[in-house]
């Protein structure tokens, strides 16, 4: 079944047809289990070809592109790519990179392929060698650090996230970004307020996507950067367990959430997979019900974290088809997410501070200038530069205020 345009309407699916490359073509009513389709099967469509460049830390390691690369093979699609990860960095650190100050961008030198080795990613987007002859890449999946409103504040997230959406594009004009929304650490005696939390957490990730594509459609380009709610679908599968809608998971709610949570923050092998079954449909436009299991998930749990994946997806729709306008990012960030994101973070008191969102030169007002862009200024712009130093300025500020926070 497809799951028809999932994140923002307005810009098309960019999954293409990969031919013979991509494997023996699926039966959208065809059983998995090797017999013969009846007279009732749908024809079989083509099968796809995506070519995704992953931007992350440990959220988005391995095993999570592998396992959303083996059921695309499992239904006779397939998945080119290739990653940056670089553990507990923010957007900035994989682009301009250490110095907050640096002008060659460094950050995409940073980093962990997939085979474990060094990545120069400018260099894979320009000439990929993890695809076939004149292939390129035509999604970026990118995680920003868990903190997400501490590093719109003070790592830059939105202009960063712009230049390496630029980068990527540079080589495929109709590339999408697909902004993996990520979740902070969870407390085991209160997991029903990190539930709350997160689906609150989700309006500034839609945020983000909106100012980027603010200043593409500023710039008579397409809106290609999307949000993939990955943190509602986790949140979703808490709840379950918590409620005892999960078969095997038991014992007291910490222990149940255990079952999910391998810490505070890192999942477990039923968690991850229910993360690759939503980038599944949404790389795709497929849904993922189906698709292949893999190794730690117990076989019984993949109808229930399939669906949940398909049904977050689906139900996700109707929102991601509009997206939220720069007043009401600004006014709903500083009433409801800002004070949200000091209680679940322990500093309540700090709620007070939110009003800076309403600011002119707020958090928000991080986006790019329109018609310009970190790649295209060349760094001849001195606004450019000053609002990038202030940036990493902030950086330095954060993580000695909050050297803990520097995780994923």
């Amino acid at each position: 079944m497809a799951l028809g345009l999932l994140m923002l309407a307005p810009a098309p699916s960019h999954a293409q047809s990969a031919g013979a490359d991509a494997g023996s073509a699926r039966s959208k009513g065809a059983p998995t289990n090797g017999a013969p389709a009846t007279e009732t099967t749908a024809a079989p469509r083509p099968g796809r070809r995506v070519r995704a460049f992953f931007s992350g830390h440990s959220l988005l390691d391995n095993p999570l592109p592998n396992w959303i690369e083996a059921m695309a093979l499992s239904r006779g699609d397939s998945l080119g790519w290739q990653q940056q990860i670089v553990l507990g960095s923010p957007i900035r650190i994989r682009t301009r990179g250490e110095d907050p100050e640096g002008h060659a961008f460094e950050g995409y030198r940073l980093g962990r392929s997939r085979a474990g080795g060094p990545i120069d990613v400018l260099g894979e987007l320009a000439n990929p060698v993890q695809l076939a002859p004149g292939e390129r890449y035509d999604h970026l999946v990118i995680a920003e650090r868990v903190d997400l409103l501490g590093t719109m504040q003070w790592e830059g997230t939105i202009a960063y996230l712009r230049d390496y959406h630029d980068r990527v594009a540079r080589h495929a004009p109709n590339a999408t970004t697909l902004l993996y929304q990520v979740w902070p650490e969870i407390d085991r005696r209160d997991p029903a307020a990190w539930i709350g939390y997160v689906e609150t957490e989700l309006f500034a990730w839609e945020c983000v996507a909106a100012r980027v594509n603010d200043g593409l459609a500023a710039e008579s380009r397409p809106a290609r950067v999307r949000v993939v709610p990955a943190g509602l679908a986790l949140a979703g599968l808490v709840g379950r367990a918590i409620d005892g809608h999960i078969p095997g998971v038991e014992g007291s709610v910490a222990q149940r959430v255990d079952a999910i949570f391998k810490d505070d923050l890192h999942l477990t092998p039923m968690a991850i997979y229910l993360m690759a079954a939503m980038h599944y449909g949404v790389l795709f436009d497929e849904s993922p019900v189906g698709v292949a299991g893999a190794e730690g998930v117990a076989p019984e749990l993949l109808p229930l974290l399939q669906s949940l994946a398909e049904s977050t997806l689906a139900a996700y729709r109707s929102r991601a088809e509009r997206p939220p306008t720069l007043d009401s990012c600004v006014a709903r960030i500083a009433d409801d997410v800002c004070p949200a994101y000091h209680r679940i973070h322990g500093r309540a008191a700090r709620a007070e501070r939110c009003e800076l969102w309403r600011a002119p030169d707020g958090p928000l007002a991080g986006g790019l200038p329109a018609g310009a862009s970190l790649l295209s200024f060349g760094w001849r712009s001195a606004a450019a530069l000053v609002m990038l130093a202030a940036a990493g300025w902030g950086w330095l500020r954060f993580r000695g205020a909050y050297p803990h926070r520097a995780r994923g």
